[in-house]
């Protein structure tokens, strides 16, 4: 005999779980971080390299040249700047929140 209890607890169930998957899904797409490097609030036209940290210490992406981009999933990140020019070093750390929109991440070098 059919009982209706049961089979109420287990659609319930599977709605549950078919609910969760976009999410799931969702949580792994990556959209675009534009990273920008200025001096004098220009482009600063010299290597930079990039460094993309999740939770402060998990590496997720690195790149290079003054204006780069990179794509990951949206979060709450940290990068780092690096940008070796005459014999000295300036690197710059910047907190950002991404989100499914572009992200614009402008990071100063100057001294």
């Amino acid at each position: 005999m059919l009982n209706l209890r049961n089979l109420l607890k287990v659609s319930a169930c599977v709605l549950l779980i078919a609910g969760a998957m976009p999410v799931a899904m969702a949580a792994n797409e990556s959209f675009r971080v534009n990273l920008i490097a200025t001096i004098d609030d220009d482009p600063a036209m010299e290597s930079v390299s990039w460094t993309v940290f999740r939770n402060g210490t998990e590496e997720v992406k690195r790149a290079h040249k003054h204006t780069t981009y990179v794509n990951i999933p949206p979060g709450k990140y940290t990068v780092v700047a690096r940008l070796i020019a005459d014999d000295k070093t300036v690197i710059r750390k910047r907190n950002f929140f991404h989100t499914k929109d572009n992200t614009w991440v402008v990071v100063p070098m100057d001294d």
